[in-house]
């Protein structure tokens, strides 16, 4: 996409900030392998985590996409196209129906109530498997094993690491850590609009320097009971901690989406630092929204 935005007259870090920032709503829009995590970790529905992701990542959508028009508009970046026809539009749709099928599966037979996100996943991928094989006919015995190959090595390290963070958050739960966690928070406030700002502050910090599903599996068990004590809830909690921690994606020094843009468009850190900070603050705005009008991430539900 890079390459593609270079050619339509902008500049390479505002392309690679563009498609840098955009990786993180993989993760706020369901499905989401961390909404997974925190409502696993923190014995919440993932189906009403599933809801109540749609529109706070449909708002950060939304913020990225004023953000890039304002900067394109104050600096002429950009070539201006007439808009497609409806005949091609309909026509590119067409040519993606096998791949629109996959998310259409798995959300619809999510909300429908028709099966459980892990049933509606495994269905997807049957549903893909059948399609690559029969009707484009475009798998094959040595694509199918790189494919449970590759698979096989990202499941064994996301379970790898779902075992440690379960095992440490069990031995914090059998010292009573929990306890004393609520204890010690409601002895310094007891109002849940504090408590929410001490927990971004908190999320903004350790997104800085720690994995986004490792700070869930460890922490969720802790701090649901303790938003549940302060009367919010854990859903919306789930939200905001996802949206907070997905700061982390984009500042370093584990800014994963920032080392990625750079090792793909060759510019320095500081200089896709500087050209994301504009959609960091747009998402910071979107965040306080989640943070105080509970409807936001509740609405659905």
């Amino acid at each position: 996409m890079i390459p593609a935005m270079e050619e339509e007259k902008y500049p390479r870090s505002f392309a690679t900030a563009v498609n840098s920032v955009s990786g993180v709503l993989g993760v706020m829009i369901p499905p989401s392998v961390p909404l997974i995590l925190y409502g696993a970790s923190g014995m919440v529905s993932i189906t009403d985590l599933f809801l109540a992701g749609v529109i706070p990542g449909l708002l950060v959508c939304a913020a990225f996409m004023v953000t890039s028009c304002i900067i394109c508009r104050r600096n002429g970046y950009g070539v201006i196209h007439e808009k497609s026809s409806w005949k091609i539009r309909i026509k590119a749709l067409w040519e993606a129906k096998y791949a629109v099928m996959v998310p259409i599966i798995v959300l619809g037979f999510i909300y429908a109530g028709i099966c459980t996100p892990t049933e509606a996943g495994a269905i997807a991928c049957g549903y893909a498997l059948f399609v690559e094989t029969f009707v484009t006919r475009s798998m094959n015995l040595r694509l199918l094993y790189r494919i449970m190959s590759s698979s096989l090595h990202t499941l064994s390290m996301i379970f790898l690491m779902i075992i440690t963070a379960g095992a440490m958050g069990t031995f914090l739960q059998l010292h009573s850590m929990d306890r004393f966690i609520i204890d010690f928070v409601h002895s310094m406030t007891s109002s849940p609009a504090v408590f929410m700002a001490m927990m971004l502050v908190l999320f903004f910090i350790i997104g800085t320097f720690m994995d986004c599903a490792a700070t869930i599996l460890i922490l969720a068990p802790l701090l649901v009971p303790l938003a549940k004590s302060f009367g919010i809830h854990p859903v919306q909690f789930g939200i905001f901690m996802l949206v907070s921690l997905s700061l982390g994606f984009l500042t370093p020094p584990v800014g994963v989406n920032l080392f990625v843009g750079c090792s793909l468009s060759g510019l320095p850190l500081m200089v896709l630092s500087r050209a994301v900070y504009p959609y960091i603050l747009a998402m910071v705005v979107v965040l306080l929204c989640i943070m105080y009008i509970p409807a936001i991430s509740l609405f659905l539900l």
